[in-house]
């Protein structure tokens, strides 16, 4: 995630196409988790830059799969973090933008949230931490993500690649899937928002 180059858009309303989805007929309940993204898209983010709520609901559904305490990497800061911290699991996070990061882990700070958060800013060519139980790719603008997909992938199990929708990103990752031993699948079904963009899974074979 890339901080706005006009910070005032970090309070812009939500866009009318999310809107849309959230009138009559809304599939997704007024829950603690919406009412959160809601929040957060309109205090802290917005809902061009953050996960959309159709992606936050699968990543909340998966990480209450996961063990209590388990250790999982989020490549891109910001509502992805909060959503894998608030059950418990120890997450760290990484992002290209160091303002951006510090942002996000104050908001966490103020959520009680930040002991269970670990961070890290990191810049094309770093290396990518392995061994956690899930990870959640996101980071970085989205023609900088093929240089680091192949790492990411390599870190854990399961990975959530957001913006599948994108040529470029799902190229990337297909491209990397290959290069790991993955295989993809795609949760467009699961994940669209009314932006159009849905995300998918790296797998291991």
């Amino acid at each position: 995630m890339t901080l706005p180059k006009d910070p005032k858009r970090v309070t812009h309303s939500i866009h009318k196409s999310s809107l849309r989805r959230m009138g009559w007929g809304d599939p997704h309940p007024k829950t603690p988790l919406r009412a959160a993204w809601e929040w957060y898209c309109t205090t802290v983010s917005n809902d061009v830059m953050a996960i959309s709520l159709e992606a936050a609901i699968w990543l909340d559904d998966h990480a209450r799969t996961l063990p209590a305490g388990a250790s999982v990497l989020d490549l891109g800061s910001g509502f992805s973090t909060w959503v894998l911290a608030r059950h418990g699991l120890r997450v760290h996070t990484m992002d290209t933008d160091a303002v951006w990061l510090e942002r996000t882990l104050q908001w966490l700070q103020r959520e009680s949230m930040a002991g269970l958060v670990t961070s890290q800013v990191w810049a094309p060519g770093d290396p990518i931490p392995v061994g956690f139980a899930f990870a959640s790719a996101d980071m970085g603008e989205r023609r900088i993500r093929s240089i680091y997909y192949a790492d990411a992938f390599r870190a854990a199990p399961v990975v959530f690649v957001d913006d599948f929708n994108d040529r470029a990103v799902s190229c990337a990752a297909y491209k990397a899937a290959h290069q790991t031993g993955k295989r993809i699948q795609e949760l467009g079904a699961e994940t669209r928002d009314g932006f159009g963009r849905f995300g998918a899974l790296a797998v291991d074979l």
